[in-house]
């Protein structure tokens, strides 16, 4: 039971996965005719996945990136004008295409071909449209439909490998003892598995994993890879070098500076130096445009999105004031860098509803009281409903002055879900865990978690070779509080008899069979007290909450 507990949030993605496949069409990207627009659009979305299909197939057909303009602007390549262009004569590949994402996601990109025998590189027409035309199209000759089975089989290979990061992302946030579900919800499943963000994030939360286990030199190597995806890592590097200090900063500055630069040679070997940075600056050097969902003109005044440098400004001061005192644990140092994005995403000149998941490696594990949990929860409803709910399902509504009313109000909506989740973090850090209440609850139920201990530390398997007989109390429990976790943990002395199991090799060892005494860990989870069998032999439990990291806790 309790192994179901913690990987059930793995079947999500997967069972999403499947559904989102079966909705495809065998010869196009678009979904399929039976099923309902209204259902297809709450589980995938052609769009992006469909940008992500073209890039590959350029960067497969011997192009490269740098044309510093979007095809076809700010505007929308429709259907027809598509149609239009694939009835007419081609003009030659130029030798660039345009990219907007760093050159490392061009391996993720071109996998979706290399998979694939005897790839048709697409006509131009297509290869340098804007995506959307090209995620609606129904092909017309054999011709179309077999450059459009191959984007189709593209997507497929991109929706199975980003469900394989969620995956990988719920494993890692698995270790950070936050609530597991938070990152099953609708919009950060949907957002996962139609976009490639959760790549970066899962680099992100690989490096907040390793700053957990000392790793440092991995967490650097792992927070570049994450800036090598996309940019916006690049964020928290100043808040982790002021949490770690002088000399393990460098060690993880050295990391992060070798991965970045060999990624960066590499690129610039194989590609050329042009075709490395001119994605980056396209993707920085985006403008406001009407109708695009951003906060200007609503909450923010227009005036300000024209002022690139105050906006620059804005987020190296939130930097600034994140490290102007050093965060104290590994909490702190996730609520500064979640400050910083907020900062960030609100005031950008465009807005991508996939954003929010970027913050996960950072609010699950700090969701272990309510209130953060309600601005977590609030964000994946508020970014799911604004898209695809009100995009998709309600655009396709004929009452367009219900549909704009709703639209403007969502931008509202939006903006105090990104204000609220800024309040709840800070707010969070300034209140004071209420031990009493903590240490009242343990006392309630000390027989029934020293049976949950028994049960969960027999079904471990550990100490190989032994069996779980049973576990008696030694004492009262010493309650310390984890600066690394921010947890209330109990330490509790335990007397347990084990029994060596027929055929091991502790079966006729005799020590096998003395009871031992040994340190139980239970811990609170911000809504009551829960242990997953961690056990420490050969530590009493003064000698546990004596480490460096625990901060002792009176009843």
């Amino acid at each position: 039971m309790s192994s179901y507990k913690s990987f059930w949030p793995v079947l999500v993605p997967l069972i999403w996965c499947g559904v989102l496949l079966a909705f495809m069409r065998p010869d196009a990207i678009k979904g399929r005719s039976d099923i309902p627009l209204v259902w297809k659009w709450l589980i995938y979305d052609e769009s992006d996945l469909t940008a992500f299909a073209i890039r590959g197939a350029n960067i497969h057909a011997g192009r490269l990136p740098g044309t510093p303009t979007e095809p076809d602007g700010p505007g929308i390549c429709s259907v027809e004008e598509l149609t239009a262009r694939l009835d007419r004569p081609q003009k030659p590949y130029t030798e660039r295409f345009y990219l907007e994402y760093p050159t490392l996601m061009l391996v993720f990109f071109e996998f979706g071909y290399l998979v694939q025998s005897n790839v048709v590189p697409p006509p131009p027409a297509v290869a340098d449209s804007q995506h959307f035309g090209a995620s609606f199209f129904e092909p017309r000759t054999d011709e179309e439909r077999a450059v459009w089975t191959q984007f189709r089989i593209a997507v497929q290979c991109y929706v199975v490998m980003m469900t394989l990061g969620m995956i990988g992302l719920i494993l890692v946030l698995r270790k950070s003892g936050g609530p597991l579900w938070l990152v099953v919800l609708p919009g950060a499943v949907y957002f996962s598995l139609n976009r490639f963000d959760v790549l970066p994030t899962l680099a992100m939360a690989g490096c907040f994993l390793a700053l957990m286990r000392g790793r440092i030199g991995w967490a650097g190597a792992f927070l570049s890879l994450g800036v090598l995806l996309k940019v916006f890592p690049v964020l928290l590097v100043p808040i982790i070098l002021r949490y770690l200090g002088v000399r393990k900063g460098s060690i993880f500055l050295a990391a992060f500076t070798a991965v970045f630069s060999l990624v960066f040679g590499i690129s610039w070997a194989v590609l050329d130096l042009e075709s490395t940075i001119a994605p980056v600056k396209a993707q920085m050097a985006r403008q406001l445009f009407d109708h695009n969902w951003s906060l200007y003109g609503y909450v923010l005044p227009v005036e300000l999105a024209e002022w690139k440098l105050v906006r620059q400004a804005l987020i190296a001061g939130s930097v600034l004031g994140a490290i102007i005192t050093r965060p104290k644990d590994l909490d702190a140092v996730r609520r500064r860098c979640a400050l910083v994005l907020i900062v960030f995403v609100f005031i950008a000149v465009y807005w991508s509803p996939q954003w929010f998941v970027w913050f996960l490696p950072l609010t699950v594990p700090l969701a272990k009281r309510w209130p953060v949990k309600i601005a977590v929860i609030a964000l994946d409803v508020v970014n799911y409903f604004s898209f695809p709910v009100l995009f998709w399902n309600l655009l396709s509504l004929s009452d367009n002055d219900f549909y704009s009313a709703v639209a403007v109000g969502m931008i509202y909506v939006r903006a105090g879900s990104w204000i609220g989740l800024a309040v709840m973090l800070v707010w969070d850090a300034v209140r004071k865990p209420d031990f009493a209440r903590m240490i009242e609850a343990y006392s309630s139920i000390a027989t029934a978690l020293r049976h949950q201990f028994l049960q969960t530390a027999a079904a471990s398997g550990m100490p190989r070779g032994l069996k779980w007989l049973s576990a008696e109390s030694l004492g009262e429990p010493i309650f310390v509080y984890d600066r690394a976790s921010r947890e209330m943990l109990a330490l509790v002395p335990l007397l347990v008899q084990f029994e060596p199991l027929p055929g091991s090799d502790l079966e006729d060892v005799p020590q096998a069979r003395e009871p031992r005494p040994v340190t139980a860990i239970m811990k609170f989870t911000g809504e009551a007290w829960t242990t997953a069998g961690r056990t420490l032999f050969n530590l009493n439990p003064s000698q546990v909450a004596a480490q460096n990291r625990y901060e002792l806790v009176k009843p």
